[in-house]
């Protein structure tokens, strides 16, 4: 079961939206839909792409990054722990 869905999401709400704002861009030169589209699904609250941004970039992007950036410091350091650990074999005292 997936549950009740809410009277703004359902497709009657949203046609009605998008047939205001079609009736106000449909006579537009160029991009009339494109237009109609983007007026009739605009937020109204708060921004969807704040919060995506936030959760996607804060949630896995950082995490990756912060992944690579360690696994590209390893293989950086290696040669100066590898050549550390030579001159400590070698050193006499």
């Amino acid at each position: 079961m997936m549950g009740e869905v809410k009277n703004s999401h359902k497709v009657e709400v949203q046609y009605q939206r998008f047939k205001k704002s079609w009736n106000l861009y449909k006579n537009s030169k160029g991009n009339a839909l494109f237009k109609a589209v983007l007026h009739a699904f605009r937020c109204k609250g708060p921004q969807i792409f704040s919060y995506l941004l936030t959760k996607i970039i804060i949630e896995e992007y950082l995490i990756a990054i912060f992944l690579n950036l360690i696994a590209t410091g390893l293989e950086i350091a290696s040669p100066f722990l590898i050549k550390r650990t030579i001159e400590f074999i070698q050193d006499d005292s």
